[in-house]
C-alpha cells in the first residue's frame, strides 16, 4: 500500500501550483492585451490611410509647405502604427 505524502509536502505543492497558475494567468492577460494593442494599431492604420485618401483632393489646393508638412506627419504616424502592429507578442 502506498502511503500519501506528508501534509507539509502536500501544502507546499498546493502553494507552488497556486503560484504557477497565477503567473500563467498574468502572462495570458499580458498576451491578450498585446494582441489587442496590435489589433487597434492595425485598425488605426486603416483609418489613417482612409483619411489620407479622402484628404488627397484637398491637398492639391494646399500650399506646398503645408502639403509637405502633411506628408511628413502622415508618414510618421503610419510608421509608428506599423511598428506597433508588427510588435512581437513574445517580446
Amino acid at each position: 500500500m502506498v502511503r500519501p505524502a506528508p501534509i507539509s509536502l502536500r501544502i507546499r505543492a498546493a502553494e507552488v501550483n497556486a503560484r504557477a497558475r497565477k503567473i500563467l494567468r498574468e502572462r495570458d492577460e499580458d498576451d491578450r492585451l498585446k494582441r489587442r494593442v496590435r489589433w487597434l494599431a492595425m485598425k488605426a492604420i486603416v483609418s489613417v490611410r482612409e483619411m489620407n485618401s479622402v484628404a488627397a483632393p484637398k491637398l492639391r489646393s494646399m500650399l506646398p509647405s503645408d502639403r509637405d508638412r502633411w506628408d511628413v506627419e502622415y508618414q510618421l504616424v503610419e510608421s509608428i502604427l506599423l511598428k506597433i502592429s508588427k510588435f512581437d507578442v513574445d517580446e
